[in-house]
């Protein structure tokens, strides 16, 4: 299931990076010319982090769960079984943590990267937190964040 959501997660951001990406030439019939740009971009590239929420063991259970991001002033909410929305940040470590349900606890925390690279910096299953790495690229450089619960 999660294999999948992930395949899910990779082709939606491939097709975005699709759309997004365009080509202009400029110029006329049988030539083409390209203008450089002297524009500075004073921000920096950002990274993308993406929030799974999975059930484990014998019991299923539906719902959402809250995480705080840091960096992200809102709690995001996650459908069990889903992932949330693209979430860009600017790259280096970030915590994330999920908000505690009583009588349900976080079973393991990882997190990785498009070619399944381990970007778990620390975790802390006991309070549901995960300081994970985010890495400038964008969407085909995501990190992925997967905290099941039992």
């Amino acid at each position: 299931m999660l294999n999948q959501r992930k395949r899910a997660g990779r082709l939606r951001l491939l097709i975005a990076a699709l759309v997004v990406t365009s080509i202009s030439v400029v110029g006329a019939v049988g030539t083409a010319s390209a203008t450089p740009t002297t524009e500075h971009n004073p921000r920096p590239s950002r990274g993308v982090l993406e929030i799974c929420k999975e059930a484990t063991g014998d019991v299923m259970f539906s719902g959402s769960f809250g995480f705080k991001v840091q960096g992200v002033n809102r709690i995001i909410q996650v459908p069990v079984g889903y992932c949330s929305l693209p979430i860009k940040l600017n790259p280096g470590t970030v915590t994330v943590t999920e908000v505690q349900h009583p009588g349900y606890s976080v079973a393991s925390i990882a997190a990785v990267g498009p070619t399944n690279d381990n970007r778990l910096v620390d975790s802390d299953l006991g309070t549901g937190t995960a300081k994970v790495q985010i890495f400038a690229g964008g969407a085909g450089n995501q990190t992925m964040v997967t905290l099941p619960t039992r």
